[in-house]
């Protein structure tokens, strides 16, 4: 009776339950595909966005790598100016450098330096003049006691001419 009733009742419960089942399993792997065609797609997306982004990050960071490049080279041509003026006697070069990074603190101190260079030189010249009319006015007071001591050597000897003549006499 059990195996008949099994029969009659269940079979038809099993079959639909595996019917179900597939079906169930049919839904299951549509869904699977589906979420991985999903991911795959979100998977591209995400990388297509990380390989744009990456190209202009590094392009913004050449960018920005090659204006502080031609910043540096600008400021040490400057500061190379002033020294090979130096080097050459001339003290009217600057630099102009007003950044506070390293180059223009040295510039700056350069430009300083060279100003100072610039007084010195001034008092130089200016201490050199004076030396100069001095050295000049010595000169004339020697050519004034020169030309004194031969008035004074030929009085010395018209005395010396009269003294002998009173002694002659």
């Amino acid at each position: 009776t059990w195996i008949s009733r099994n029969a009659a009742e269940g079979t038809p419960l099993v079959t639909e339950a595996e019917a179900e089942i597939r079906e169930l399993r049919d839904l299951e792997s549509a869904e699977a595909k589906e979420a991985a065609a999903g991911v795959r797609a979100e998977y591209e997306s995400q990388r297509t966005t990380a390989i744009v982004l990456m190209v202009v990050g590094i392009s913004i960071a050449l960018a920005l790598g090659w204006l502080v490049a031609t910043g540096v080279a600008r400021a040490t041509a400057k500061v190379k100016h002033v020294v090979e003026g130096l080097a050459e006697g001339d003290l009217t070069r600057t630099s102009g450098l007003t950044t506070r990074d390293e180059l223009g603190q040295m510039g700056s101190a350069l430009d300083a330096a060279v100003d100072n260079l610039r007084g010195v030189m001034a008092s130089v010249v200016a201490s050199s003049d004076a030396v100069a009319a001095a050295s000049e006015e010595l000169s004339a007071s020697s050519a004034q006691i020169s030309a004194s001591a031969e008035e004074t050597s030929a009085q010395s000897g018209v005395v010396s001419a009269a003294a002998e003549e009173v002694s002659r006499n």
